[in-house]
C-alpha cells in the first residue's frame, strides 16, 4: 500500500515540474503514473521552460521587427541587393540605437560593415 502511495505522490510531482515545461502537467503525470515517476521526471526536465520559450519568442519578433525597419528581406542580404542609399541605411541605424533597439556595440558593427560594402 505504501508503494502504489508514494508512487501516486511522486507522478504529482514529476507532474508539477512539467507544468512549468512545455512538456505539460498531464503528459507528465500520465507517463509517471503508467511508467514511473522517474521516467515522468526525465521526461518533463526534457522538455523547454516556458519561459525560454516566451523568451526565444520575444527575440525571434524583435528579430523580425528590426530587419523589416532596415528594409532588409531574406533574399535581399543573400543577394547583398540593397534599394536605399548608404545614408538613409545609417539613419536607421541611427533610428535603431536611439531607441535602444540595438546596443551601441551592434551600432559600431553594422555601420562599419556599412561603410566596409
Amino acid at each position: 500500500m505504501g508503494i502504489i502511495f508514494g508512487w501516486i505522490i511522486f507522478s504529482f510531482v514529476a507532474g508539477y515540474v512539467g507544468s512549468k515545461r512545455t512538456f505539460g502537467f498531464w503528459n507528465a503525470f500520465l507517463i509517471s503514473l503508467i511508467l514511473s515517476p522517474l521516467v515522468g521526471l526525465i521526461c518533463a526536465f526534457a522538455s523547454k521552460r516556458i519561459e525560454d520559450e516566451e523568451f526565444e519568442y520575444e527575440l525571434l519578433k524583435n528579430q523580425r521587427k528590426q530587419q523589416r525597419y532596415l528594409g532588409y528581406s531574406i533574399r535581399e542580404k543573400h543577394d547583398n541587393i540593397s534599394s536605399l542609399s548608404v545614408a538613409d541605411e545609417l539613419e536607421k541605424l541611427i533610428r535603431l540605437k536611439n531607441s535602444n533597439n540595438i546596443s551601441e556595440e551592434e551600432f559600431q558593427k553594422l555601420k562599419n560593415k556599412l561603410f566596409n560594402s
